[in-house]
This record gives structure tokens, sequence and C-alpha cells, in this order.
């Protein structure tokens, strides 16, 4: 670390990757290590080690790293990366991850991660340049990575899911569609006994299940205008389950605090029922 001199893991990460490369060679005929630029002299070690403890030779390939139009690198250190596995990123928070980007970053990543032929390419940047507000590049990256990875069935995930999250109409929303979204752990999801909160308002139902931290904080949302139900505002603190008519189902219910912070609350009254 800058100032502190080296951690024991810095100072053994070389060390560690070049006996891998052995370990490979030794017991599945690994010949070739492939990695990103910055892995270069650790390849190296790994063929040195090889050559001198074995006589064996190995061979390093290494690609130039994505990055920002800054020169900041894609990756988990610095924290912009995201997984290929739908169990580490959601098809929801991929396709987020892509409709972020900044302007000066979505060409090259249309070019070097979308197969997508450049006279169809050129004439999206085009459209895009004209109203960058629309941020048309950036949704055609986003649903063509999903698409690519996600399949179409993730892709419609990712849609639905961002159009609930951001406020959208929830008419032709299913209690199906929101349950998967709280499975996926995409948004937080509580649990309760219907039969518990019939009579209870939805302020004191927020706070009994911890969406918020007090009977008053909860009423201060609805004063001003943060408490939603199914994107809905709730104008009164005293409304109920009941009064609000809002279960989908007859369970379910999205709850909005603040800006962008949602909780999915599931009355379920039975195990059968979840």
């Amino acid at each position: 670390a800058e100032g502190g001199g080296l951690s024991y893991t810095e100072f053994s990460y070389q060390l560690l990757q070049g006996y891998d490369f052995l370990h490979l060679y030794e017991n599945y005929n690994c010949q070739i290590q492939l990695g990103g630029s910055d892995q270069w002299g650790n390849i190296l070690s790994g063929t040195e080690l090889v050559r001198k403890s074995i006589g064996a030779e190995v061979h390093g390939v290494t690609f130039p790293l994505l990055t920002t139009s800054s020169g900041e690198k894609f990756g988990k250190s610095s924290g912009n990366a995201v997984w290929l596995s739908s169990k580490k990123t959601s098809s929801y928070e991929f396709y987020q991850f892509f409709l972020r980007t900044e302007d000066s970053d979505v060409e090259q990543l249309l070019y070097k991660l979308t197969e997508v032929d450049e006279d169809t390419l050129k004439e999206l940047l085009e459209k895009h340049g004209e109203a960058r507000h629309e941020r048309k590049a950036q949704k055609f990256l986003a649903e063509t990575m999903t698409r690519m990875l996600h399949g179409e069935d993730g892709l419609e995930k990712a849609l639905n899911a961002s159009h609930i999250l951001f406020g959208g109409d929830l008419d032709f929303v299913s209690s199906k569609q929101l349950l998967q979204l709280g499975n996926e752990g995409i948004i937080p999801m509580v649990r309760a006994p219907k039969s518990d909160h019939l009579n209870d308002s939805i302020c004191h139902i927020a706070a009994k299940l911890k969406v918020c931290k007090s009977v008053g904080e909860a009423r201060r949302l609805v004063k001003n205008g943060g408490l939603y139900v199914n994107n809905v505002r709730v104008d009164t603190p005293n409304e109920t389950l009941e009064s609000l008519n809002c279960l989908m189902d007859g369970r379910v219910l999205l709850l909005r605090t603040g800006r962008k912070q949602y909780t999915l609350l599931d009355f379920s009254n039975s195990l059968a029922e979840q």
C-alpha cells in the first residue's frame, strides 16, 4: 500500500500465480495462460518457474485491458465490474450496468463487446448524438449485452424490473413477476402473515416490518410525499391494506420509501402460498 510497504498478499501474488501455472501444467497439461496486459509479469513468473523446474516450455498471451475514457480499467479491484453468472450479478443489475455507461465510453463498448455490423452502429450513434438525453446507444448496448448473456427471458426480466423500480405503472405487472424479483434478490423482500396486519395502518406496517425505523418516520414520509404503495403515493397516514386495496393477488405489495428504496411485502398466510 502507498506509504505503508507491501502487504503479504501483494508480495506473494506473483509467486502464487507462477506456482499455479506449474500446477496446471503438471496436472492438466495447461500450456498457455491468457490474461489482461496487467498480468504480463505474473504470467512470465509462471513460464520461468515451469522452465527452470522441469525444463518444459509454456506460453503466455495477454490482451489490452478494457478501460473507461479516463483510463480506469473495468475490473473487480476497481469496483466497476459485473459477473457473468446470474448468481453473482442478476440480469437486472447486468442491464443497469451497461445502461449507466457514460457517453464517452458507449461507442467503444458497442464496437468491442457486440457483434453488430458497423453500418448499424454508425446509424445508431448518429441518432444517439442527435438526442443524447434519450440514451439510445446505452439502451441498445444494455439490451444487446443482456440478451447475449441471459437470453430473451433474462432481458425481459431486466426490462420488467427496470420498469417497476423506476416508478412505472404496475397495472400490467403480476404478483408472480414481483415475487420473482424478490426471490432473485433484486428487491429486498419481507414475508408476514396477512392476518396479523389487516387492521394496521400502512405506517404501522412499515414500522413493524422494519421498512421504517418507527411509525413517526413513516408518517413523516407520508407528509412529505415520500411513501408509495405499488408506485402510487400514499396521501394519508391512516390508510390500511383494505382501504388502499393494494394487495396483488391478495398477498403482495411493493412499498417504496423515499426516491429509490423498495421493499416487497409478501402477506402470505401459509407456507403453501410461499
